[in-house]
């Protein structure tokens, strides 16, 4: 969601597809991969600051995550994680 917000900023469309050339790959190489599919050029500085801004929105997004954004089963597999903790 931070990579397509960026891409309306910067004025162009971010599909799903998309933002499959971005798994596993690093925040800069993926914002130059963002401004390839928008035919976008920024300065360094730019690119430095347009990166800051959507990691801001990510950590953002993050905070805003509840219990309904697990995945199923989640809630065990983490509950039955923490029973195996040694118990002082």
């Amino acid at each position: 969601m931070s990579w397509q917000r960026l891409a309306g900023e910067l004025g162009f469309g971010f599909a799903e597809a998309d933002n499959e050339r971005l798994k596993g790959v690093s925040r800069m190489n993926s914002l130059e991969i963002l401004l390839e599919i928008g035919g976008v050029a920024l300065e360094d500085d730019e690119k430095e600051k347009a990166a800051a801004r959507k990691n801001a929105w990510y950590v953002e997004s993050l905070f805003a995550l509840d219990e309904a954004a697990l995945l199923p089963g989640a809630d065990r597999y983490i509950a039955s994680l923490a029973d195996m903790l040694p118990s002082d």
